[in-house]
């Protein structure tokens, strides 16, 4: 048995050691590769919004040429 004493919050135990991994697979959390949450007020309701937006036609355009590049590299 372990040394490590249980916190209990609110009816629930929560050991003060963080859990050991034993699973090998490496996943994207492990790694540190995470998505960010996009708040709501960055988005727009509909494309024909984004296009009357010089930040979105900027990113979208960008997006749009990187793709376009991928292609040609082929």
């Amino acid at each position: 048995m372990s040394n490590i004493s249980p916190v209990i919050i609110t009816g629930l135990v929560h050991n003060t050691a963080p859990p050991v991994n034993t699973y090998p697979m490496q996943t994207r959390s492990k790694f540190g590769i995470v998505q960010h949450k996009i708040h709501p007020s960055l988005l727009l309701p509909s494309v024909k919004q984004a296009l009357k937006d010089a930040n979105w036609l900027a990113a979208m355009q960008q997006e749009y040429d990187a793709l376009m590049q991928q292609i040609h590299e082929i």
